[in-house]
């Protein structure tokens, strides 16, 4: 019989499973920041599952970038239309 190729979900539970003795090692803060970046990978479940060939942690690494760019994007825009609504225009 042909063996099924894992899921992408799946092995990114596997990799954080390998990261467990880290996670662990961090502060308690840490530790939610921590699950909330490896969220972002399942977030990004069907961008990662198309680059199954490669080792999971790269597509895990990039939806947590992703992740991280995005919000720092929605906090500069929020940042410039508080500066614009107390008429400070951009500096920069």
């Amino acid at each position: 019989m042909g063996r099924t190729a894992p899921t992408y979900r799946y092995l990114v539970d596997m990799v954080v499973a390998e990261w467990g003795p880290y996670r662990r090692a961090l502060r308690t803060a840490d530790r939610e920041v921590f699950d909330r970046m490896v969220n972002h990978a399942r977030e990004y479940a069907s961008a990662g599952s198309n680059l199954a060939d490669l080792d999971p942690t790269v597509p895990i690494m990039l939806s947590i970038m992703l992740a991280q760019e995005a919000e720092l994007v929605r906090l500069r825009r929020a940042l410039e239309d508080l500066r614009d609504e107390r008429g400070q225009g951009s500096t920069g």
